[in-house]
């Protein structure tokens, strides 16, 4: 029986599938931030679980 696990982007804190997550550097990423990471445009970009992260209202 498989089990589906989760993990956590160490990016964005996002959970993903285990058999979804990328390696690099040691870090769990989702694959968004790992294509993010993988792109040399110079610019950050903030996959969209960081996105909606940055929008909440801290208290």
């Amino acid at each position: 029986m498989e089990t589906n696990k989760t993990v956590k982007c160490q990016v964005c804190g996002s959970m993903v599938p285990e058999n979804e997550s990328m390696q690099e550097n040691g870090q769990v990423l989702c694959e968004e931030c790992y294509m993010d990471l993988k792109s040399n445009q110079g610019e950050q970009k903030k996959c969209k679980a960081r996105k909606a992260k940055s929008k909440e209202i801290r208290y």
